[in-house]
C-alpha cells in the first residue's frame, strides 16, 4: 500500500515544521495500531508511507485500508488546536498487479492518486483500467506538448498575412 496524508502541505504551511513533525508521529502511531505485528510501515518522505502486508487476501487488504482511513481521518491535538487530517491509500497485490518492486510501487502510487482524485479520505485498489487511464493521460500530454516542442504553431503575425476576412 501507499498512504499519503491529505492537505498535509496546508498544515505544514500554517503550523510550521516542528508541528508537522508532531503530526507525522501521531499519524504514524495511529497507523501502527491498525497494522498486524507481521506488517511493515515505513515513511518514504514528506507525508508518504509504504505499507507491506505479507500473506494477506485482497479482501483483508481492503478491510485494513478502510480501517487505516477510519483511524487516521480524525482530529489531532497540536498546540491546543484540533487539526483534521485525512489519508488516501492506494493498494496493489503481488503478483497480480506487478511482479517486480518498481512496478508494484508505481501501481500503488497510481492507485493512491486515484483515491485523492476521488475525493480523498478513501482507498483504491490498482486495476488494469487505472493503468490504461494513466497511459492515456501520458499519451495525451505528450501529444499536447509535441506542437510546442516541434514549433508547429503558427504565429498570429504570420496568420494575419494569409487571413482575409470575408466582407
Amino acid at each position: 500500500m501507499f498512504l499519503d496524508l491529505d492537505r498535509f502541505k496546508n498544515v505544514n504551511d500554517t503550523l510550521g515544521y516542528n508541528n508537522d513533525d508532531i503530526l507525522l508521529m501521531k499519524a504514524a502511531d495511529r497507523l501502527l495500531k491498525t497494522l498486524r505485528q507481521t506488517d511493515t510501515a515505513a515513511r518514504l518522505g514528506g507525508d508518504e508511507y509504504a505499507i507491506l502486508l505479507p500473506s494477506i487476501t485482497r479482501k483483508a487488504t481492503g478491510l485494513t485500508a478502510k480501517q487505516i482511513c477510519e483511524d487516521v481521518n480524525h482530529f489531532f491535538l497540536i498546540e491546543n488546536l484540533d487539526i483534521f487530517i485525512s489519508t488516501s491509500v492506494g493498494s496493489r497485490m503481488y503478483p497480480d498487479d506487478g511482479a517486480d518492486i518498481e512496478t508494484l510501487i508505481r501501481n500503488a502510487d497510481a492507485a493512491m492518486y486515484l483515491a485523492k482524485e476521488s475525493g480523498k479520505k478513501n482507498y483504491q485498489f490498482f486495476t488494469i483500467d487505472l493503468h490504461r487511464d494513466m497511459s492515456d493521460k501520458i499519451m495525451l500530454e505528450r501529444e499536447m506538448h509535441r506542437p510546442v516542442k516541434e514549433s508547429l504553431f503558427i504565429s498570429f503575425t504570420s496568420l494575419k498575412s494569409i487571413w482575409h476576412p470575408i466582407k
